[in-house]
């Protein structure tokens, strides 16, 4: 598994640590240390990350995990995650807000439409983990949506659909295609080529406090971490390293 580069650089420190003493003046007032307490605001209109088109980021084979946090501002139609074509006619994968109304979609097509929705529904401007696992084989996948650590509050659906080749992919649209643009808050989005498990999806979670996914052991490390808040970089576009291949 991938070993990780120390952080560099982080937005303001004493953000990040656990208050020290209870007249102290700085620190979080959180009970522990976290990663990063910071995340990517997305304006509805045009922002989005493009990861372009990384095999390892596919749910074409293998058993797979994707983990994401989220606030959206908005209820209607937005896009969390996904790929697609310029056309939006073929696509692998996408992660919806309000699909169906106030839920999490997800979606697949090869050629045949796959999706499944949560089965609680999500307030605005509140914060929610949202996990999605791929578990099984090509006989029977099963697909299991967690929301803030919970599969009754998220899904389960099976099905023999294998997803296209990948298109591209990226955080806050639909890969390569325009005019849905997510509103609102995403932080520490991670890829595992693995179906976590419920412990491991409940240490992620972290009662609602992001754990540190660098701090996982060996075998639980995702294989691509976003967390979208710390040693970004500003050129002509905004770029986020990828802390586990240690790219951007």
């Amino acid at each position: 598994m991938a070993n990780y580069r120390e952080p560099q650089w982080l937005l303001p420190n004493e953000k990040n640590l656990a208050m020290p003493a209870s007249d102290a003046t700085v620190g979080s007032g959180l009970a522990e240390d976290r990663q990063s307490l910071y995340s990517m605001d997305f304006d509805g209109s045009n922002d989005y990350i493009d990861l372009g088109s990384p095999s390892e980021l596919d749910f074409e084979t293998g058993e797979m995990t994707l983990s994401c946090w989220i606030y959206s501002e908005s209820l209607s139609l937005k896009p969390i995650l996904g790929n697609s074509n310029s056309a939006l006619n073929s696509y692998q994968y996408l992660l919806d807000v309000n699909r169906t109304a106030g839920k999490i979609t997800f979606l697949m097509k090869s050629p045949a439409n796959f999706s499944f929705v949560s089965n609680s529904t999500i307030t605005a401007n509140t914060w929610y983990h949202i996990c999605i696992t791929r578990s099984g084989t090509t006989s029977n996948w099963v697909y299991t949506m967690y929301i803030n650590g919970s599969s009754s509050d998220g899904a389960t659906a099976s099905t023999t659909i294998n997803p296209p080749a990948t298109e591209t992919i990226a955080i806050g649209r639909y890969g390569a295609a325009g005019g849905y643009y997510f509103q609102g808050k995403i932080d520490e989005t991670a890829f595992w080529n693995k179906a976590l498990n419920q412990s491991e999806i409940t240490t992620i979670y972290n009662s609602g406090a992001p754990g540190n996914l660098m701090a996982l052991d060996e075998d639980n490390r995702p294989i691509a971490y976003y967390p979208l808040g710390e040693q970004a970089r500003r050129g002509s576009e905004w770029q986020f390293p990828n802390e586990v291949l240690q790219s951007q």
